[in-house]
């Protein structure tokens, strides 16, 4: 008899459970959707960059950031997640790029917590100097990806010593090849 009583119970928490879950799912493929189909009229190439600034607390490691300096900075502005497979594949070559490429500052936006990079890193061991040679902001909630209406990741964002965006890549690019010194090179040629 105990059985047919747990019965009803199970099957309402198994329900409860369910319609959670599919809510859960719903409310987040609704976002990310709501936020793919805004226009990307704020940042474009040859427009000013979007100005941020991250606090300590927002840093895997170091001191705070602010993205516009002055005099600005040549930087490549990466947007990635350690969920995103391609982000993934990609960031050994980025780390590579950031640790040999001087006169670039390296900024990788995680849309991740401290939680999830940590035990990412603890996963990769060879990404565990990250921080050391790029500045790693956490942005969990997005703040900074909406600032960019970054909609696919990973993305980029190449910004020139005049703080414009020189270029703006979707998806993983080879960071270490030939095809992308000129890119990177431009960034770095002094206003005229």
């Amino acid at each position: 008899m105990q059985s047919n009583e747990k019965s009803p119970f199970l099957r309402a928490v198994k329900l409860l459970l369910a319609a959670l879950l599919l809510g859960g799912v719903w409310w987040g493929w609704y976002s990310w959707e709501e936020r793919a189909e805004r226009p990307v009229e704020a940042v474009k190439v040859g427009k000013r960059a979007m100005e941020f600034s991250a606090t300590s607390q927002e840093m895997l490691q170091g001191d705070a950031l602010a993205l516009a300096t002055s005099p600005p900075v040549p930087t490549l502005l990466h947007f990635w997640g350690t969920w995103c497979g391609p982000c993934v594949a990609e960031l050994p070559e980025l780390l590579e790029l950031a640790r040999s490429w001087k006169g670039i500052r390296v900024v990788a936006v995680a849309m991740d917590d401290r939680a999830a990079v940590d035990k990412f890193i603890q996963r990769h061991p060879k990404l565990a100097d990250m921080g050391n040679h790029m500045k790693v902001v956490l942005d969990p909630q997005g703040r900074i990806a909406d600032l960019y209406q970054v909609t696919r990741f990973p993305e980029t964002f190449l910004i020139n010593r005049q703080f414009l965006v020189d270029n703006r890549f979707v998806g993983p690019q080879p960071w270490l090849s030939k095809a992308m010194r000129p890119y990177l090179g431009r960034i770095q040629e002094d206003p005229k």
